[in-house]
């Protein structure tokens, strides 16, 4: 009978031992698993943060670019200039003036008949009112 008992007893600790070898397997499992997935968290990151700095390059070489074209777009201008002289210079001068004087008459041309529309627009609807009123009578 005692070696019955101990028998048992053996027999119990070894099934313990194994669900807790078990337990520390799952354990481990999670472990792992969270350890992968914060892995894969700052390697998302990484890539995120390296996108953006070449996003960064890219609009700074774009910046470089376009100041280049304007200083060059500036230089042909000087350019121009120097070679026209003052008096073409200054009929330029005129030009461009009475350019921008037609283009704000042309705008508040423009205004002057949207305010026109609308306000058309507002006593056709006061007409179309007074009529409703009017047969509602």
């Amino acid at each position: 009978g005692a070696e019955q008992a101990v028998r048992r007893r053996s027999t119990a600790a070894k099934k313990r031992q194994c669900r807790d070898d078990d337990s520390d397997d799952e354990l481990t499992a999670g472990r792992r698993r969270r350890l992968l997935k914060s892995n894969k968290s700052k390697e998302d990151a990484g890539r995120h943060q390296e996108e953006l700095e070449a996003l960064r390059v890219e609009a700074e070489q774009a910046k470089r670019e376009a100041e280049a074209r304007q200083a060059a777009a500036e230089a042909r201008e000087q350019q121009r200039r120097a070679e026209l002289g003052p008096a073409a210079l200054a009929k330029e001068a005129e030009a461009r003036a009475a350019e921008l004087e037609a283009a704000k008459l042309e705008t508040e041309k423009t205004a002057a008949q949207e305010r026109a529309q609308k306000r058309a627009e507002r006593a056709e609807a006061a007409r179309t009112e007074a009529a409703r009123l009017a047969s509602a009578r």
